[in-house]
């Protein structure tokens, strides 16, 4: 057996998020739940399905973003209004 991989980390030494799953993968993982007799309310089948709509939200989103125009702040902050309020994190959890 293989040891775990070290995190992995940017130019400067500090650890990096891993990479989240792509649209493509989580939806391969909702179809093999499902196929494999998960309800459609198992607590991993509506996680797989949250995680898929919010890939699929943000590659939309980069995608806009990447083919617009520069926004100013004004435009910035209307958007960024759309989104929810992150709730705050306990002290003791990890990021």
């Amino acid at each position: 057996m293989n040891p775990p991989e070290p995190p992995a980390a940017d130019r400067s030494g500090h650890r990096t998020a891993p990479e989240p799953e792509s649209w493509t993968t989580l939806r391969a993982r909702l179809a093999a739940l499902t196929r494999h007799g998960r309800a459609a309310d198992d607590p991993e089948v509506l996680e797989v399905q949250r995680e898929l709509r919010a890939a699929k939200l943000e590659e939309r989103i980069r995608r806009e973003v990447e083919a617009a125009p520069p926004l100013n702040p004004d435009q910035i902050e209307r958007l960024r209004a759309l989104l929810p309020p992150v709730p705050a994190r306990d002290p003791g959890t990890a990021p």
